[in-house]
């Protein structure tokens, strides 16, 4: 999020952000990502973060990673779970980059 932070040249300081892709590498329309306290879906549902119309999703406000979250992706009725917990919010600092894109389908 090198451009949603504070000084950077995107509007908004976004805490959570990223974008989901098709296995087609389209990307994505409708997803929501929830964030939870343990893995697989189960605890606290802490938040839950609507796709956008430009297929990204995305909150600003402040959040705690201290304990770390456990994303899930959904989409059509569909979750996909990330097995290990996160500590940052930037999902496409590692996703596209070190491993491979969030896909859904």
């Amino acid at each position: 999020m090198s451009c949603h932070k504070k000084g950077g040249q995107g509007e908004g300081w976004f805490s959570v952000a990223g974008t989901a892709y098709h296995t087609d590498n389209s990307t994505a329309q409708n997803v929501t990502v929830k964030l939870y306290s343990q893995p697989d879906g189960a605890g606290n549902l802490v938040k839950e973060i609507p796709g956008d119309l430009l297929r990204n999703f995305f909150i600003t406000d402040i959040m705690s990673f201290r304990t770390g979250l456990y994303p899930v992706v959904e989409f059509n009725g569909v979750k996909s779970y990330m097995s290990s917990s996160i500590s940052i919010g930037s999902c496409n600092s590692c996703h596209g980059v070190s491993t491979s894109k969030i896909t859904i389908d």
